[in-house]
């Protein structure tokens, strides 16, 4: 069974995050269809159809092996050097990979299954620019697969190219409109582009195909956050903690929406759920930080925002909270203090604040 990609989105208490969940690449498939041939070479039939059943064992080694033999017989045996790389794909031997499937190329540069599979291998070394050219020739030249329009669709989400990922999508789409990850990420490149009506459809499309699905859950949550319709968001997030009790990013950003509400006990509640689940994420010592900030509960939130500092030295965002932290508490001389560092680590509005206090 193939794995593909798919991208979620999840919201903290400042601005949105756009995060990526990516398994293992789809590999090639394994070309089986000539595994009898008799004629020419036979030597190099006969060690390619070793490596065909080695390959088919998820023997990669003996597969690579038996396939080199097939390449001494005949170095122009396109069929076993691609299945050579298919085997050192497997083994996350993808530069040497891309290096086969090249030699392929230049054989053949019609060859659409070398094509799809460069394209795959540079996407895994994070070669984008290469994954979107050779994915582009490999459905120039007639592969129709829904994975090269899909992974085409990774590769220009990842470039910050959204319309060209919706487009590839799309494609995708026409081939197969009963797979819920593609709508997931559609959905996400329709949200990166602030049209949100379009991601709410597209996350509504997933969820439909997959009732179990906590990120689509939690996409939709978050789309409806950017639409200030906190209600569904909360709803959505609940749902996605529904699925997965213990999905610490659901927990954070249904405080986030708690917060937007000024329902701050529950986003308090939240936010301490977060910690008990994963007690290094940071970003949820931040936004309880501010849970209290807003209930003036300034040694509370001072307490927060250092817990988030101390996971992540160079949060500048923390550094800023606790700068106004410390300015609620009349301490002006930490409060500077913490600013500074929060100008150091790029949040340069907090620079205002210091020039007040120097000028005054």
């Amino acid at each position: 069974m193939k794995k593909f990609f798919f991208l979620f989105a999840f919201l903290n208490v400042i601005g949105a995050i756009v995060s990526a969940q990516e398994p293992k690449a789809p590999e090639p498939p394994v070309d089986t269809s000539a595994t009898l041939i008799l004629a020419g070479n036979q030597e190099a039939e006969i060690s390619y159809n070793k490596g065909v059943e080695f390959l088919s064992r998820n023997e990669y080694q003996s597969a690579i092996q038996s396939f080199d033999e097939a390449l001494k017989h005949n170095p122009s045996f396109t069929l076993a050097r691609q299945n050579k790389a298919v085997a050192l794909s497997a083994l996350g031997k993808y530069r040497d990979a891309i290096d086969e499937l090249q030699t392929v190329v230049s054989y053949d540069s019609t060859n659409n299954r070398s094509l799809y599979a460069l394209g795959a291998a540079y996407y895994q070394v994070d070669e984008l620019d290469n994954a979107t050219l050779y994915l582009a020739k490999a459905i120039k030249h007639g592969y129709k697969g829904f994975e090269a329009f899909y992974l085409a669709g990774q590769a220009s989400f990842r470039q910050g190219d959204y319309n060209a990922a919706i487009a590839a999508f799309s494609l995708a789409i026409a081939v197969n409109s009963n797979n819920w990850e593609v709508y997931n990420d559609r959905g996400s490149a329709y949200r990166m582009l602030e049209k949100y009506d379009d991601a709410i459809a597209d996350y509504k499309k997933a969820a439909s195909l997959n009732l179990s699905s906590a990120i689509v859950y939690n996409n939709l949550g978050s789309v409806y956050r950017k639409k200030e319709n906190f209600d569904e968001a909360i709803l959505n997030y609940s749902l996605a903690i529904k699925v997965e009790p213990n999905n610490h990013i659901a927990y954070n950003n249904r405080g986030s929406a708690y917060l937007d509400k000024k329902q701050y006990d529950k986003a308090i509640e939240d936010f301490n759920k977060v910690i008990s689940i994963k007690p290094d994420y940071y970003y949820a010592y931040n936004n309880l930080g501010a849970a209290y900030m807003k209930l003036k509960n300034y040694d509370k939130a001072i307490e927060a925002f250092q817990k988030a500092i101390k996971l992540k030295p160079d949060y500048a965002v923390a550094h800023a909270n606790l700068g106004s932290a410390y300015e609620m508490k009349h301490d002006i001389e930490a409060a500077v203090k913490a600013w500074k560092e929060a100008v150091k680590y790029g949040y340069t509005a907090a620079q205002q604040y210091i020039n007040y206090y120097y000028k005054n």
